[in-house]
């Protein structure tokens, strides 16, 4: 029997409480059950959310995982694509980010 059940005995049945007595009782249960429902809620609304962060990390984890596995160049291949007329002082900014996409290019190809 659950409080709302019980409330509604104790409002109904021939007890030895007086009417306002069994009206005040069964008032305070239905008012328990209505918080118990509400806390309930809250409850299942913070596992919810609980789940969406696991869930979340996991797929965190997951790219983390892949960014492990990153692809890498030998200083062989490096070379290859290093222009060698060009010393590395008078290289300008547009230069070495043309070098960085080159080796990125090349680490995705491999």
């Amino acid at each position: 029997m659950n409080t709302l059940e019980l409330a509604e005995n104790i409002s109904l049945d021939n007890c030895h409480l007086d009417h306002a007595d069994r009206l005040s009782i069964a008032t305070m249960l239905r008012q328990q059950q209505a918080e118990n429902e509400d806390t309930k809620r809250k409850w299942l609304e913070a596992i919810d959310g609980l789940l969406e962060m696991k869930q979340r990390n996991e797929q965190l984890q997951a790219e983390i995982e892949s960014l492990k596995k990153a692809k890498t160049l030998t200083d062989e291949e490096i070379d290859e694509i290093w222009n060698p007329n060009c010393p590395p002082y008078a290289l300008t900014m547009t230069e070495i980010r043309d070098f960085a996409r080159a080796i990125l290019r090349k680490a995705n190809e491999k």
